[in-house]
């Protein structure tokens, strides 16, 4: 079910609080959201468990903001997310170098928390010699 284009087609803001009222009819039903979306999230999840399907709700959000700009329901792949987490759990020990982003998506070390301690990074940026000629 694609619920952000109902959403859309009915002028709906996902993001905007239900009144007490209704939040208690919500509780009653056994549910707890206190807006649309997480509502919708929710009802997703229950529906994808009540059909056998193993279903993953990823949900991005921004940093700055901590709001939500975007979620996707995407179908669960045991052997994908073992072998990213166990990726994930080498470069966390130090048991495998950590790999920088892709040239073309070189913009995120911009916000990155390890820029100042990135091997990666540091090997990329232009320093100058003291001859005045550039090495990286």
């Amino acid at each position: 079910m694609n619920w952000r284009l109902i959403l859309n087609i009915l002028h709906l803001k996902s993001e905007k609080k239900f009144s007490e009222a209704v939040q208690k009819e919500i509780i009653c039903s056994g549910l707890s959201a206190d807006h649309l979306d997480l509502l919708f999230r929710q009802v997703t999840a229950m529906t994808a468990a009540l059909s056998g399907e193993i279903v993953l709700n990823v949900e991005y959000v921004y940093q700055g903001t901590k709001k939500t700009f975007l979620t996707r329901t995407v179908e669960y792949d045991e052997e994908w997310l073992r072998e990213q987490m166990t990726d994930f759990v080498h470069v966390w020990t130090m048991r495998k170098p950590m790999l920088g982003a892709p040239v073309h998506e070189a913009w995120k070390c911009h916000d990155c928390s390890f820029g100042d301690i990135c091997e990666w990074k540091q090997a990329r940026i232009p320093r100058r010699n003291t001859d005045g000629t550039w090495t990286r």
